[in-house]
């Protein structure tokens, strides 16, 4: 959560300088260097499976497709539908969890997952944009490109998991980054989009502390999928959103609105909840 939500307010202010895609590859490629070091001074890429390998790269396409989904549902959507609609890749982990992994959820886990993903939903968006007008919009343009990013994401995950159970966590990671650069630099060439990188200084520093934030956080995902519940791990580091919102009314003086705030009450409680044995 602490990882991706840091990784992400960075990624905001190289987005806008680069683009999009530009600062989502070159980002992945030092995340990616950063674990392929790790992974040859250990030796880890010896744990290799074929049937693992697949999970992987799938994962890699699935993570693609939706991030690019996301994208173009911000582009052409409303950013208070897009943004909740797509988080909701959590529930797909929490149901994947219980019906596919048999995992057993006790009655206060049960309510502190359901507040940890109302909340991270509540801190994504601003209801008031949902009723600008007199009714609320559900034919918006980007809700497609939002559940195509929601599934995406989910089922992406899902395949990254069962690699992750496979051969533990540092293999799939490395295939992971590296099935995400090579689709984007295909999807980048089929659409003439440039591939240069980061021009400045500055933007070359931001680029590489976002990719190594970026694996962290998958590293830190890993490790706690490998470890615990996945109907737990998931909703949580699914909070991010709430740590990107903090440091933007911290450090850029982002007004937060009400249903943000009661957003990141209900994470914290949820949080909470999940810690009380």
């Amino acid at each position: 959560m602490f990882f991706w939500g840091t990784a992400d307010f960075v990624a905001a202010i190289l987005s806008r300088r680069i683009g999009n895609i530009r600062a989502l590859l070159w980002t992945t490629i030092f995340g990616d260097i950063f674990v392929i070091i790790y992974a040859l001074v250990t030796g880890a890429l010896h744990d290799f499976t074929f049937t693992a390998f697949s999970f992987a790269v799938a994962g890699g396409l699935l993570h693609t497709v939706g991030t690019l989904s996301f994208y173009r549902g911000l582009k052409v959507g409303k950013v208070s539908l897009v943004a909740p609609i797509s988080s909701g890749w959590s529930l797909i982990l929490v149901l994947a969890g219980v019906l596919l992994y048999d995992e057993v959820l006790t009655t206060p886990q049960i309510s502190a997952v359901g507040l940890v993903i109302i909340g991270s939903i509540l801190v994504s968006t601003d209801l008031r944009e949902l009723f600008t007008s007199s009714r609320v919009r559900f034919s918006d343009p980007g809700i497609p490109y939002a559940l195509a990013a929601m599934f995406s994401w989910g089922i992406g995950w899902l395949f990254f998991n069962e690699a992750v159970k496979q051969i533990g966590w540092v293999t799939p990671n490395v295939i992971l980054a590296t099935s995400i650069i090579f689709f984007l630099a295909v999807y980048s060439v089929g659409s003439r989009q440039s591939l240069s990188p980061p021009a400045s200084g500055n933007d070359w520093v931001r680029a590489m502390f976002i990719g190594l934030a970026t694996m962290g956080a998958y590293i830190s995902y890993s490790i706690g999928i490998e470890k615990y519940l996945t109907s737990i791990v998931g909703p949580l580091a699914a909070t991010y959103p709430l740590v990107t919102v903090v440091l933007a009314g911290l450090v850029l003086r982002e007004k937060t609105v009400c249903n943000q705030k009661l957003g990141m009450i209900s994470v914290i409680a949820g949080v909470i909840l999940l810690s009380v044995r």
